[in-house]
């Protein structure tokens, strides 16, 4: 059975759910969101797909690190999907929680993955650092969707990175066996990569 994963699924009225309605085979599908007031909508968005896929959703997020972390979220804008782990200098967010945190690498190891169909990451800027860390030499992943973030030094407390220098860094070399292109996702620009291998 192969294996579908989002990062942050916020709600699942997305283009990824869009994807994955349009999946024939039955598949395993990994919903990663570690807002829990919004689990109950993410549970209902995906309802007419569970007794055709095996869907597991996740109340964590996925960091660099396990343990607690602080993740924010804003709460004066009704269905405003900007949390994160990264609390950003352009909207600062204007609620911090404490939730549970486990890096890709042990999600994948906790569940017995080591290979991909399709990965999508969308967590407000912190989706470059995700990618870093994934150890591609464990783990095969076919497909990769992440939002573009040119943006640099986005964070406001200064521990994670992003924007332009570091994807071409870090990003650009370790996923150079992908085709890389950028499409258009939930209106925005949109990497894309395939694994050529």
């Amino acid at each position: 059975m192969k294996t579908y994963i989002q990062i942050g699924a916020n709600i699942g009225n997305d283009d990824f759910h869009k994807i994955i309605e349009g999946i024939d085979e039955k598949i395993r599908l990994f919903l990663i969101e570690p807002n829990i007031d919004l689990l109950d909508d993410l549970s209902k968005n995906y309802s007419d797909l569970k007794n055709k896929h095996e869907i597991i959703i996740i109340d964590k997020a996925i960091s660099l690190s396990n343990g607690l972390v602080n993740f924010y979220l804003r709460t004066d804008i009704e269905n405003f999907g900007g949390s994160s782990l990264l609390n950003r200098k352009r909207y600062p967010l204007n609620v911090t929680r404490k939730v549970t945190a486990i890096t890709f690498n042990k999600l994948c190891e906790d569940y017995s993955i080591n290979c991909v169909e399709y990965l999508c990451v969308d967590t407000e800027a912190l989706d470059y650092e995700i990618l870093n860390s994934i150890d591609l030499s464990k783990i095969f992943i076919k497909t990769i969707l992440f939002e573009k973030w040119d943006e640099g030094d986005e964070d406001l407390n200064g521990v994670y990175k992003n924007g332009v220098t570091f994807f071409n860094e870090f990003l650009s070399s370790k996923f150079k066996d992908f085709k890389q292109e950028i499409i258009i996702m939930d209106n925005m620009p949109t990497y894309k990569f395939i694994n050529n291998n």
